[in-house]
């Protein structure tokens, strides 16, 4: 016979179960805010496993849906006004569309909680503990997920950490993945302290894992702040004024706008010199308002063109001063596609102190929905939805090197968010990483640009160097080898960063080895199942 409950005594099951679901969920995305808690989600998953255990995975898969479509909403918030402005049709629509995106990105949760939850249905049949399996079979299934889900806005589980340095200095041993495997694992143990008889050991040993990730984090920062004091003291440095100019988005490429403009980032780069002499100048992400072409001959865009001539002199005319400069700008190449338009990039050029050009690397990942569109091949009359989007080609990308020697690993915008951009210049030899972007298509001024920046401060940490990044409106920062946030002009500031960071050098495991723990964690999700393999009879 089922429990009556009684009036006055307690809150219910069902009450608990849901107060723990709203709870668990919401606060997992808030540890997702620019400074916002990150001690929650090495436990949320933990009361989402709770909440599923019992279920079918079918069951499962639903619940966990709309647990992570409460996370990412939370999380994510700041996109609901982005499709509002950017998408056509009645704001139900947009507004429908948004949910949609957020809804794609929740099964992230909900298709790893549910092949958990099959996974230890099998275990369980080959008479091991049903919630020993789940806890088990739990922490695989998330990692894979995170890493291999294809996500329009990557936010993997490590950036919540980042306020705490040490916790995340392992990113240069096994990446982003590592750092979720431990917090899954956690979770894991979490669940399994509280659901399981002799759950205390799991929750000892997670305890140990935390303890040696912390000492390696401590130990790790001392020992690369000692190689960066080390190429500061021999003269391994390179100092950089990074613009900031906040015009306004609908000021900047109209076509109109390009001299106006020009002209303005021209000032605002010799104010910058004269307050503090500089070896390289950083112009933000789409900032040159020149549209170059690249010709048919030149399939590696090594030689980029303006008005059929070389590129080179308008460049020395534009910034006619004696020091490096990096400029991003709009660039087209020669038909490539069967709807006979020209193939649009984003293109990098790195200026010489005579104004020659040194070096162009090419955008590598267009951003999704506002450069390309998921199966757009397929479904063409996606377009029609968002009539603003600006359809990029990707191209190669190359480290750029200084007339003095000195190697920039530059990648623009989104290519920072993802890992093999960064980690693929490192191995080719740059010293540095740059990455002109920008965050003022979002509108946002609270969330959206911080939560950009802690993703790609990742990247400093994973390759052990210096990361100067440049944006038009914020937030433009320099961050050390160690992650710290070394210096920032916040969104809406005006003016330059001037900086110097030290010129590392050597491989970490990570650049070697890359997201290798994701494909880890994949196939021991498979041994699980085959553990799980019914009995020959």
């Amino acid at each position: 016979m089922s429990r009556l409950h009684l009036p006055g005594a307690g809150p219910s099951p069902a009450t608990t179960r849901g107060a723990a679901f709203l709870l668990s969920a919401a606060s997992a995305g808030a540890c997702y805010w620019p400074g916002g808690p990150g001690l929650p989600v090495w436990g949320a998953v933990a009361a989402l496993l709770w909440l599923i255990e019992d279920d079918s995975p079918s069951r499962a898969f639903f619940r966990a849906w709309a647990w992570g479509g409460a996370a990412w909403g939370v999380a994510m918030y700041w996109f609901f006004p982005v499709t509002l402005q950017y998408a056509a049709g009645p704001k139900a629509w947009r507004l429908l569309l948004a949910c949609a995106v957020i809804a794609y990105h929740a099964l992230m949760v909900a298709v790893p909680t549910a092949a958990a939850r099959l996974l230890a249905a099998r275990l369980a049949r080959r008479g091991y503990d049903p919630r020993a399996a789940l806890a088990l079979c739990a922490v695989p299934c998330f990692t894979a997920s995170e890493g291999l889900f294809p996500q329009v806005y990557p936010a993997c589980v490590a950036t919540t950490q980042l306020a705490h340095l040490p916790a995340v200095q392992s990113l240069d041993l096994w990446g982003t993945g590592g750092l979720a495997l431990l917090i899954f694992t956690v979770n894991a143990a979490l669940y399994a302290a509280a659901r399981l008889p002799r759950g205390g050991r799991w929750a000892a040993a997670a305890a140990l894992a935390c303890l040696l990730n912390e000492g390696y984090g401590l130990a790790r920062m001392r020992a690369v702040d000692r190689q960066a004091d080390a190429a500061r003291a021999a003269g391994r440095v390179l100092s950089v004024a990074v613009l900031q100019g906040d015009l306004p988005l609908l000021a900047r490429n109209t076509g109109d706008s390009a001299e106006p403009n020009i002209a303005y980032y021209r000032e605002l780069s010799v104010r910058a010199l004269a307050q503090a002499p500089a070896d390289l100048v950083v112009w933000p992400h789409n900032s040159y308002e020149r549209t170059l072409r690249f010709a048919a001959d030149d399939p590696a865009f090594e030689r980029p063109l303006l008005d059929g001539a070389r590129f080179g002199p308008r460049l020395a005319a534009d910034l006619p001063f004696a020091a490096h400069a990096l400029v991003t700008a709009q660039a087209e190449s020669p038909v490539t596609d069967a709807a006979a338009l020209p193939s649009r990039h984003y293109a990098s050029v790195l200026k010489g102190p005579g104004g020659s050009v040194l070096g162009t690397t090419i955008k590598v990942h267009p951003t999704p929905l506002a450069e390309w569109l998921p199966l757009e091949r397929f479904l063409p009359a996606l377009h029609r939805l968002t009539p603003r989007l600006k359809r990029v080609i990707p191209g190669p990308s190359r480290v750029l090197t200084m007339a003095d020697g000195r190697r920039l690993g530059v990648f623009i915008c989104y290519d920072a968010v993802r890992t093999a951009v960064a980690r693929r210049l490192s191995l080719a030899g740059a010293q540095v990483l740059v990455n002109p972007s920008s965050d003022q298509w979002s509108y946002d001024k609270e969330v959206q640009p911080w939560q950009h920046l802690r993703i790609v401060m990742m990247r400093a940490v994973e390759n052990r160097r210096s990361y100067v990044r440049g944006t038009p409106s914020g937030v433009s920062a320099v961050i050390d080898p160690v992650g710290r946030l070394s210096a920032a002009l916040a969104v809406d500031a005006k003016g330059s960063l001037n900086a110097t960071v030290a010129l590392m050098e050597g491989r970490t495991p990570f650049m070697l080895v890359g997201d290798a723990v994701y494909g880890l964690a994949l196939a021991c999700a498979a041994a699980l199942w085959a553990l799980g393999r019914p009995r020959a009879t």
